[in-house]
């Protein structure tokens, strides 16, 4: 939120400060943008020695990611591969952590995943990892929309639901002038 300045003040100490704790607690996206963060002296002092540090700690929590087939994590490994940052640069590394990232995706879109779809497009839009696929890459975008129609129409009728449910469960409230059915007598409409 800090570092990119949403809905707050963007300050990239602050967001250094959070990125620290996630570090800590090992979260590998967070570890990835603090090494960023060093590597471009955003909000702490520039070093690349500490952000080849993390750069390395990135790449150990995601790949640990990875194996349990996480398609984001298998992702940005093998962009971590196909760059050389964090882990030394191997094309092979790469292309087996694309190719398990698209049949990651690949399986988590079938199942209806808005994310995944966009993910797989991504991929064949800029040939990351795979061929590149311009027309792929619109079939993709256009399952993402639809999955992400679907999702937004679901969580309406969620909502919907949870709200019926709630008024539902309100306890009806008779006084001693109401007929049977809850509804005021005649002799009591004036």
């Amino acid at each position: 939120i800090y570092y990119e300045g949403r809905g707050v003040e963007q300050n990239f100490v602050t967001a250094a400060a959070y990125y620290k704790k996630a570090v800590d607690r090992d979260y590998p996206d967070a570890t990835l943008a603090l090494a960023d963060m060093y590597e471009q002296g955003l909000g702490v002092r520039r070093d690349s020695k500490i952000a080849k540090r993390y750069y390395k700690k990135a790449a150990i929590l995601y790949e640990k990611e990875a194996q349990a087939d996480v398609g984001i994590a298998q992702y940005t490994l093998a962009t971590l591969y196909a760059s050389g940052v964090g882990v030394d640069y191997s094309p092979p590394k790469a292309s087996f952590w694309f190719n398990r990232a698209v049949q990651s995706f690949h399986d988590e879109a079938v199942q209806g995943s808005s994310l995944a779809c966009s993910m797989l497009a991504l991929m064949y839009e800029y040939g990351d990892g795979v061929e590149q696929n311009v027309e792929l890459a619109q079939e993709w975008w256009e399952m993402a929309q639809e999955y992400k129609q679907t999702d937004t129409e679901k969580e309406e009728e969620q909502q919907n639901a949870t709200a019926h449910d709630e008024t539902e469960n309100l306890p009806e409230i008779h006084t001693e002038n109401d007929n049977q059915y809850g509804q005021p007598t005649k002799n009591n409409l004036n």
